[in-house]
């Protein structure tokens, strides 16, 4: 499948269809979005159509602080404006679970590398030097 690129008026689009979503039960998945903006890529034995979310996705990674209004998100529910300080403090809290367990992954991973014998030099491993590579005979 060819990475598809977002053209230069989705953002506009996204925010014209984010505009009325106020409130965790407005919310639209990413999936709905891209289908909606034709990012599709495929269909399924039923004649439904499969959403390439990753356009989507990039222009939610690299514009989120261009909205004209703020916008959170959920696994469970989808993408939506917050209504109120519960609506955001639920996400914080899904963002704040989701980051301790990449940092515990990222903990578990680097002590596990490093039992290998693997060189790790604080964001990379490497296959350590042997002696005569390091001129120490």
């Amino acid at each position: 499948m060819v990475d598809q690129i977002p053209g230069p008026d989705d953002f506009r689009r996204i925010q014209e269809i984010l505009r009325p979503r106020i409130g965790k039960h407005r919310a639209i998945t990413i999936e709905q979005i891209a289908i909606e903006l034709g990012y599709v890529r495929g269909t399924t034995p039923a004649g439904g159509r499969i959403a390439n979310r990753r356009p989507v996705e990039k222009v939610l990674e690299t514009r989120l602080g261009d909205f004209e209004f703020m916008v959170v998100s959920s696994s469970a529910c989808g993408i939506w404006r917050p209504a109120g300080p519960e609506d955001l403090n639920e996400c914080l809290g899904e963002v704040r679970r989701r980051h301790r367990s990449l940092a515990i992954r990222d903990e578990t991973w680097v002590s596990q590398g490093r039992r290998q014998g693997w060189h790790y030099d604080g964001s990379r491993f490497s296959v350590r030097p042997s002696q005569p590579e390091l001129g120490l005979n």
